[in-house]
């Protein structure tokens, strides 16, 4: 504290006899206006009466109180003094006749003992400084037992200073008061009383003493940074109950397929994550446990309330853990290469450093060094590039302030990361570890029923729409509210916190609800924000409706600023805008515009933030869906789409929304003659504003884009808009729905043919800049501010994955990769490899009808398949696919011939209708896949592995399988082993007895020796143990009809 500060509450006790002589004096700390806290030896013996022990002034005495730093203050009369009675407890209560000033700093006490080495300050009335002076040093000793002083101090005044009259000084320690001085001993030694013993007399007569010493101010900081997050809610004034976060444990290999967890299996995440960091076990505090789940299961909320929780025990008690929270999405704000390398804080430290004022440079004195901590990190997925080496950075980065406290654990949520979180969740572990993770399950039936009967006292109890108030009425029931909530979402969906949350605000603003549709829910939701906006300082009244056009210029600036967010992340890595972003579309009402709904951005000073990322993904979605429309509608160019195209690289939600909208809008368009005409209605009304934004000029552009042919503008919509004047209406007419839909099935078939055009078109399209150099060579250009968060030919798969959903909702007569150029697919998925080490985004699950013949080997070595992807209809010839892998791949109907192999690895991979036609595959190794109906004809497999596969239906005809390990293998229903080759084998196989007389047959008794030959039972129980480890009981159907492979057409046998 500062020394006015001290001296203004610090008085002078001076007893006067009754000749007006002073008989003694001391020092008294104010601690309100009517009580002082002094040394009780400064006055006169002690008396008790019925408990309690008072000092009897003497005969004509007075003592007074005075105030020499207090302007124009007169003493002031002590009419009393209550004395601890406990003879080594010397202190006393003063009670004062007047009050002191109401404004004065009165300090805090703290009933905590000091440590050892700690500086004090204080003011008092000394014999050598009369009228007062700062006294100051540091805490020498404590004592256990003591007869008047528990505590030794130094004095920075030097020997020879007499301190009578400095009885009752305060003793501040970071700016409270720990205790008071009593006595001088030898020397510059003082003894003084701490408050921790006294503390229950000062609270038998109402004076407050703390039980817990201060927070450190960055303490402090970094608490009233938590605490707000334990609000649940999207919208800053809502405050939505918190429901207890289940999950489960999950192993690496199960991070790309769906997990069939029961709700009755479900634990709570905090008691998981309290097993996980045991003390019981060695190494546990260093680890990092990884929550994962993809988007809306409740990952952030779980963090942000267990930190706010954290944050609200260590306050009340100082115990416990003592927590972080960093939302990663803030990753490059904090983070540079070059300043990390100097300061060694990494982006929590940093960020520490500046929002929190943490003093790294004295850090040994903090006192946060030796408590443990835990670091709650969010949203890895958030950070900026997903390239696996770029999530091994961020890791590093965060792990860099575990060297400045004593402990650290660490809890990172993220959505799954192909080839990425598999290998940091690895590297955290030891070898003996099973590398798990916790997988987030989200509502189980029972708290979504609960969570949505707790809102019911926020709705209204009628609607407008029939169905919305059967839902209401369910909740006003209280009977099977889950039960009647699956008509609307499937059990899965009802998981999602977030769903939940939309459902409540449509039903809140008594928006309609369908039935039976997930991305229905979003669309709805995202009108209704539309249908809700408003700006700061606008004029209309609360009850005015916004005219349908002016709805639709708002989901346009929803379009932009959800662009602007992309471009931002990919640029710079920050998941987030600022002011003068939304100055590029808005100008200078900028600053003004903020929607009232507060439900897709919020702001923190001058950065905005999308409330929940998967609002920002389905805006995104729209966006990318109506710049095809604008182009096939228009007539536009490929030089004029592809720029609006590559604005970033999408995650797998934004283009899972994007594959879902595009099935909803061929539904509406094409299909509409085979759908109810009441569904195709409703279908229709989620999908007009997207459409229809394209004829409003407002909002209608890119930032920085004024000019008009720049503009996603349609005339061809805008004219559609004022024919059927839409201003006149606050909502689309039904009838205009059904009678006059805007685009026609030849638009749909137009975005076809131009996302193949976009996919062979020669021009690439990246996020770099290129500055010329004159040299007498080759021209060569130097790239600045290049980005490794976007990846080359973004625009050109999400083409494909276009191309390909509406050509199959379309039903048109060729797949879609066989419009494109066979070469130009083989090069994308080269260049993908490079940059992320598979072959193709992971949003990409479907690649069908690929097709290539080749005169010379076409290269395609270490290929990594991604563990999403269904590999159907394809029929290669002579590609070269050595070492290439295949993880959690899923093969149907696809002929290779002469194709290289060798080193490939098969790993859980499902296989149907698979057919090898003179290919090489020495080495390769198949480990738990599920082969079904496959043909290998004149091969070369020599020391291939099959182990733990189940093999159905197969066919080998000139097979080279010489040192092969045919190992935990089980073969069903083989037809054939025709000119098989044996040799320097490892076989270990279990077949059926089809397949064993035919083994017998091919290579003698000798060999079948290693056969076991199973009834069906044994056969049935393996194969459904195989099945419920490898999640190999579910697959994708398979609608296409199979066409001749290439081995069929051209190679002949």
């Amino acid at each position: 504290m500062r020394e006015d500060q001290i001296k203004s509450t610090t008085g002078k006790i001076v007893r006067r006899g009754s000749n007006g002589g002073i008989i003694k004096t001391g020092t008294a700390l104010l601690l309100d206006p009517y009580t002082a806290l002094t040394a009780r030896h400064i006055f006169g013996p002690v008396h008790e009466s019925e408990g309690q022990a008072y000092v009897e002034l003497q005969g004509g005495e007075q003592v007074y109180m005075e105030f020499p730093h207090l302007k124009d203050r007169q003493p002031i009369r002590v009419s009393g003094v209550v004395a601890c009675p406990e003879p080594h407890l010397d202190v006393a209560l003063v009670k004062l006749d007047m009050p002191a000033p109401e404004e004065l700093p009165y300090p805090k006490l703290y009933g905590v003992s000091p440590g050892t080495g700690a500086r004090y300050q204080g003011h008092g009335f000394p014999k050598d400084r009369p009228s007062g002076c700062l006294l100051a040093g540091e805490v020498i000793e404590q004592y256990e037992s003591y007869e008047q002083n528990n505590v030794e101090l130094s004095s920075d005044r030097g020997n020879g200073f007499d301190y009578s009259g400095a009885s009752g000084s305060p003793l501040y320690i970071a700016g409270g008061v720990y205790g008071i001085l009593l006595v001088q001993d030898s020397g510059n030694a003082l003894g003084a009383l701490t408050l921790s013993e006294c503390a229950e007399f000062l609270s038998l007569h109402g004076v407050a003493v703390e039980a817990f010493a201060p927070l450190h101010p960055s303490e402090e900081a970094i608490l009233a940074h938590l605490l707000p997050l334990a609000q649940v809610g999207i919208d800053k004034n809502e405050d939505l109950p918190y429901m207890e976060t289940f999950a489960h444990w999950s192993y690496v290999t199960d991070l790309y397929r769906e997990q069939d967890a029961k709700a009755a299996d479900a634990l709570k995440l905090e008691e998981m994550a309290g097993a996980f960091f045991s003390e019981g076990e060695p190494g546990r505090k260093e680890r990092i446990l990884y929550v994962v789940a993809d988007f809306g299961k409740g990952k952030s909320t779980f963090l942000r309330h267990y930190a706010a929780k954290l944050a609200r025990q260590y306050k009340q008690d100082r115990q416990g853990d003592f927590p972080i929270y960093f939302n990663l999405r803030d990753f490059k704000k904090y983070d540079s290469y070059e300043h990390i390398s100097l300061s060694k804080l990494g982006c929590v430290g940093e960020f520490l450093k500046d929002s929190c004022n943490y003093d790294f440079d004295h850090g040994n004195d903090h006192p946060l060094v030796d408590k443990p901590v835990v670091l709650l990190v969010d949203s890895l997925d958030e950070c900026g590039s997903l390239a696996p080496q770029a999530i091994k950075k961020v890791i590093q980065s965060v792990k860099m302030i575990r060297s400045k406290f004593k402990t650290v654990k660490m809890i990172v949520t993220s959505r799954p990361i192909p080839n990425a979180l598999e290998q940091v969740i690895k590297e955290n572990e030891t070898v003996n570890d099973t590398w798990t993770y916790a997988a987030i399950y989200g509502f189980i039936p029972e708290q979504f029923a609960e969570y949505m009967s707790m809102l019911r006292e926020k709705l209204e109890s009628q609607s407008a729409y029939p169905y919305n108030q059967e839902l209401l009425d369910v909740l006003a029931s209280g009977i099977d509210i889950y039960g009647k909530f699956q008509e609307v979402l499937d059990a899965k969906e009802l998981t999602r916190p977030i769903l939940a949350y939309m459902l409540f605000k449509l039903l809140e603003q008594d928006y309609e609800i369908q039935r039976d549709s997930r991305l229905g829910v979003y669309l709805s939701f995202i009108n209704l924000l539309t249908k809700d906006a408003k700006h700061v300082h606008d004029e209309r009244k609360p009850d005015s409706a916004l005219s349908y056009p002016e709805q639709l210029s708002y989901r346009n600036l929803l379009y932009a600023t959800a662009v602007m967010w992309m471009k931002n992340r990919h640029i710079g890595g920050g998941g987030f805008l600022r002011l003068g972003d939304l100055t590029d579309v808005l100008g200078e009402d900028a600053a003004l515009v903020e929607f009232m709904s507060h439900s897709y951005f919020k702001h923190d000073n001058d950065t905005y933030y999308f409330n929940h990322q998967s609002f920002a993904e389905i805006i995104l979605a729209e966006y990318y869906i109506r710049v095809l429309l604008w182009a096939a509608i228009e007539g536009r160019a490929l030089n004029e789409v592809r720029p609006y195209l590559n604005i970033g690289t999408p995650t797998t939600q934004t283009m899972a929304f994007v594959k879902g909208l595009l099935q909803l809008l061929a539904d509406a368009t094409a299909n509409a003659s085979h759908a109810d005409p009441a569904e195709l209605g409703k279908i229709r009304k989620s999908l007009f504003p997207l459409i229809a934004t394209l004829g409003i000029k407002k909002f209608n552009s890119l930032p920085g884009q004024s000019n008009e042919k720049n503009y996603l503008f349609s005339s061809s919509v805008h004219d559609y808009i004022r024919a059927r004047r839409l201003e006149d209406y606050t909502d689309v007419p039904d009838s205009l729905l059904r009678d006059h839909w805007p685009i026609a099935t030849e638009h749909l078939v137009r975005c076809v043919e131009l996302c193949a055009e976009l996919v062979d078109e020669e021009e690439d399209y990246a996020f770099f800049e290129a500055a010329p150099i004159h040299t007498s060579y080759s021209p060569v250009y130097r790239i600045t501010k290049r980005t490794r968060e976007f990846a080359i030919d973004t625009d050109r798969w999400f083409a494909i994955l276009s191309g390909v959903t509406l050509s199959g909702r379309l039903r048109l007569e060729r797949d879609f990769l066989r419009l494109v150029d066979s070469e130009t697919l083989g090069e994308m998925m080269r260049l993908y490899q490079l940059e992320s080490s598979s072959i193709c985004p992971e949003w990409i699950e479907e690649l069908p009808g690929w097709g290539m013949e080749n005169q010379l080997p076409y290269d395609l070595k270490g290929a990594s398949f991604s563990p999403t992807l269904l590999v159907r209809e394809w029929a290669l010839h002579n590609v070269d696919l050595t070492g290439a892998a295949f993880y959690h791949t899923e093969l149907a109907k696809v002929s290779l011939s002469k194709t290289n192999l060798d080193g490939a690895s098969f790993d859980n991979v499902y296989a149907r209708e698979l057919e090898l036609f003179r290919c090489d595959g020495k080495g390769a190794t198949f480990n738990n896949c599920r082969l079904e109906n496959i043909e290998l004809k004149h091969c070369d497999l020599r020391g291939v592995t099959f182990h733990e596969a189940f093999m159905i239906g197969a066919s080998f005809h000139d097979v080279d399988l010489r040192g092969a390990e045919l190992t935990a293998l089980y073969m069903i229903d083989i037809e054939d082993f025709t000119g098989v080759k044996l040799g320097g084998n490892r076989i270990s196989i279990m077949m059926d007895r089809k397949s064993f007389d035919r083994w017998r047959r091919a290579f003698g008794n000798y060999y079948a020796r290693y056969v076991t030959m199973a009834d069906d039972s044994q056969i049935e129980y393996h194969y459904g143990v195989y099945k419920r480890n490898t999640g190999r009981d579910k697959h994708k159907e398979i609608m296409t009809p199979w066409t001749p492979s290439l081995t069929q057409k051209s190679m002949g046998t």
